[in-house]
């Protein structure tokens, strides 16, 4: 008798416990152990929202930085589609070349490099057609064709997506100029004269036509190239002169204004692709926040740059719409060669456009 009491009570506590478990059987202590979300409703749920890497090279007294920033406060703050974003200035992913290869395959989330950079490893060169020298002198005219043209957009959606990476913006770093030993004023000062430019095939045409002698010289060694009588002069942005500061050695600077040097900010593709619609249409948002950012900043840039320059000795000057035309003149046989590898089309198309807006 007290054996069959005993089963009954050991049965109906089996019955309790069970009625007590979690639903499906499981109990508490077994269910996932995944924290629960602290988010609330209409707030954004932490878990959601990714984090990027953007890398740049520049310090962060460079216009992009300033650009970057404004990429991320915009991404940061938006209401539907938050994105986190993580800047790695200064060339901390590797130098501009290895980080566009980066993003290409996916290694990397997001960068800014420059025009050739990206038309050389992208296989890109219709981009190339934004350094014809003295083509877009105008910054206002260069914001109007990133915002408005045709053939900017063909070439930053189309041939950009299809090597795998995509267009979020594009921004200058200041006009293109010389440092050197001597001040240039026509094309015949620069008749002989050694300076280093970028491996770039179309600035290497453009300075032969001018008589100078093209040096492929890295970044890096510039100084100590300048100082060992390696080279006469550097070209690059303003900008980059008082980084780099190769005018403590070369202390005439001219600004030649043929055009302006342009940043592309570039994503991985595929990456885009895996976001919301509300994050991608926020990272659009940010690009233009980063465009307006870094075009802003770099007109103050280049303004404190020359100064600062200048308080060390070093001699500004910027030539003047009529000092360029015969620089324009002495550069014509490039335009036949390269608007052939850059397309017939798209150069008559953005021909004719800066054309409409000098009218």
């Amino acid at each position: 008798m007290k054996k069959k009491v005993l089963l009954s009570f050991l049965l109906v506590f089996a019955l309790l416990f069970t009625a007590c478990s979690s639903p499906g059987g499981r109990s508490e202590a077994s269910s996932s152990s995944k924290a629960p979300s602290t988010s609330t409703p209409g707030s954004v749920n932490q878990e959601d929202i990714p984090t990027l890497r953007f890398g740049h090279g520049g310090n962060d007294a460079f216009a992009a930085h300033y650009g970057a920033l404004a990429f991320q406060e915009v991404a940061a703050n938006s209401p539907n589609g938050t994105v986190n974003i993580d800047i790695y200035p200064g060339a901390q992913l590797g130098a501009e070349r290895e980080m566009v290869e980066a993003v290409m395959l996916g290694n990397l989330d997001i960068a800014v490099s420059m025009t050739f950079t990206v038309s050389s490893i992208c296989n890109i060169p219709e981009l190339l057609l934004y350094e014809m020298p003295w083509l877009i002198t105008d910054r206002d005219l260069l914001y109007d064709v990133i915002s408005n043209n045709e053939t900017f957009k063909t070439i930053t959606t189309d041939l950009m997506e299809s090597k795998g990476i995509k267009y979020l913006g594009a921004a200058d770093i200041g006009y293109y100029g010389v440092t050197a030993s001597k001040p240039i004023r026509t094309p015949e000062d620069m008749v002989n004269m050694k300076f280093r430019t970028a491996e770039n095939p179309l600035i290497v045409s453009w300075f032969g036509e001018l008589g100078a002698n093209p040096v492929v010289v890295a970044i890096n060694e510039v100084f100590t190239a300048l100082q060992q009588g390696v080279m006469d002069g550097v070209y690059t942005t303003i900008t980059m002169m008082a980084q780099t500061k190769t005018y403590e050695i070369a202390k005439e600077i001219t600004s030649l204004n043929n055009a302006l040097g342009i940043t592309f900010l570039v994503m991985n593709l595929e990456t885009f692709n895996s976001l919301s619609p509300e994050q991608q249409a926020t990272l659009e948002e940010a690009g233009r926040a980063y465009i307006q950012a870094q075009r802003e900043a770099s007109e103050t840039e280049t303004e404190r740059v020359v100064a600062e320059m200048g308080d060390t000795g070093a001699n500004f000057y910027s030539l003047s719409e009529a000092e360029m035309a015969p620089f324009r003149e002495a550069v014509a046989p490039v335009y036949d060669v390269w608007r052939k590898q850059i397309g017939e089309e798209y150069f008559a198309e953005t021909q004719a456009y800066i054309e409409a807006w000098n009218k």
